[in-house]
């Protein structure tokens, strides 16, 4: 992964080409051609290489932080093992709590101040709009008052409008979002 980010100069490419190969294993898996097995097997090679390669990203020991958690029910952290090679090539520190938190852990951790940024992924397998734009509703609630970015990503059916934060369904929306927020106040539209 190295040697491919340092050809590409930058992560995002390489992030993306990632991404479509998990499409073609779903795909794959849907179809039959693929195991559940040698998915699993698979997608744990894979998560093991990723942390490894964002433990080489170097951050700032004073980087802001962002918390990084799945969408309530989300069973699929890879698409956030992603996003945090993303976020720390941006310059952010992170702190990976990965599935099944707690939206009251979650409020806790933000409002003690602990973070900057909260971005949350959702799978495909995240269909339910209505249940996904209350999600959207309450970290909005949790996050705006600290004045706490939020990002709400991946290919779930979060709402396209938000009352607070921002949706991406790209790696390279979020690091292009991800380099462009101030680390110490909310953009205008998070306001």
């Amino acid at each position: 992964l190295a040697r491919e980010r340092e050809q590409a100069g930058s992560i995002v490419p390489v992030c993306e080409q990632i991404g479509a190969v998990l499409d073609q294993m779903g795909e794959r898996w849907r179809s039959g051609q693929l195991s559940v097995i040698e998915e699993h097997l698979a997608i744990e090679r894979l998560t093991r290489g990723l942390a490894r390669a964002c433990d080489d990203i170097d951050v700032d020991r004073d980087a802001p932080a962002a918390l990084l958690v799945t969408a309530e029910g989300e069973e699929h952290t890879i698409g956030l093992a992603l996003a945090e090679l993303i976020l720390r090539e941006a310059g952010w520190s992170t702190r990976w709590s990965g599935r099944r938190t707690p939206l009251s852990s979650i409020r806790r951790f933000v409002s003690r101040g602990e973070c900057k940024l909260l971005a949350v992924a959702a799978s495909g397998y995240a269909r339910d709009r209505v249940i996904m734009r209350e999600q959207a509703r309450e970290l909005a609630r949790v996050c705006e008052p600290h004045r706490v970015h939020l990002i709400l990503g991946g290919s779930g059916a979060w709402p396209d409008e938000l009352s607070y934060g921002h949706r991406v369904s790209t790696y390279g929306q979020l690091a292009t979002l991800a380099r462009a927020l101030d680390r110490t106040l909310p953009l205008a539209s998070e306001k």
